[in-house]
């Protein structure tokens, strides 16, 4: 479903949306992965699809939907702000609300920081971060994917 799902946001970007979805991105996060964790480790796959919506040239908010190596779909909830721009490439902090995992609270806040490289003025590539200290088993989630703007 997740994948059918992603078809059609990146086919509707595409077209030339006006109105509601215009000022939309489509960020499709092709991995996301649970770094040195051998019990979490989810593999390198297609895992989300999240809108996100500028709220200023610095700022944004994102609404998706998460699904995890044992097929569990959650809802994503996020916000993230640039704190340093170049021509090429921007680092921003982000803040997630995630209700996908089965071993932590129903809605588990993830803050992350990453790295957006712009390949067009349309098209970037995105990288997040953020470690995760279980005492019994630490580990880093770490995401990677696109961004297409409409």
């Amino acid at each position: 479903m997740l994948k059918q799902l992603c078809i059609a946001i990146i086919l509707l970007s595409l077209l030339p949306i006006e109105g509601v979805l215009a000022d939309w991105s489509v960020t499709k996060v092709i991995s996301l992965n649970h770094i040195f964790s051998p019990s979490d480790n989810d593999g390198w796959r297609l895992e989300s699809v999240v809108l996100e919506k500028a709220i200023n040239d610095r700022s944004y908010y994102s609404i998706g939907i998460l699904e995890n190596s044992e097929e569990r779909l959650g809802l994503v909830l996020g916000y993230s702000n640039i704190f340093y721009q170049r021509k090429k490439f921007t680092l921003h902090r982000s803040f997630y609300l995630s209700s996908n995992y089965k071993r932590l609270p129903a809605v588990m806040p993830v803050p992350m920081a990453g790295i957006r490289y712009h390949l067009t003025p349309k098209v970037d590539l995105v990288a997040q971060a953020t470690p995760v200290p279980d005492p019994k088993d630490a580990y880093v989630i770490f995401m990677t994917g696109v961004n297409i703007d409409f």
